[in-house]
């Protein structure tokens, strides 16, 4: 399976690990410095506002790192 560039959660990621499938993840570099910013603040304890519209893979994606500390609004 191939992972979009603009990235998967990291439920996606071990849904395709769990099946045994083979990953190749193209995301893009700048998508995955927002994950790990993300992921970031809210080790911090920082609540992240996301600004993107629901339902894109991007916004899908960020949320997916930490969905009880990541509040969408949409643009």
């Amino acid at each position: 399976v191939i992972f979009t560039a603009h990235g998967v959660s990291p439920a996606v990621k071990a849904k395709a690990a769990a099946r045994g499938l083979n990953m190749v993840d193209a995301t893009c570099s700048d998508v995955v410095v927002t994950h790990d910013l993300v992921k970031d603040l809210v080790e911090r304890g920082y609540d992240v506002v996301y600004i993107g519209r629901r339902g894109h893979p991007e916004p899908e994606g960020v949320i997916g790192e930490a969905p009880e500390k990541v509040h969408l609004v949409q643009d």
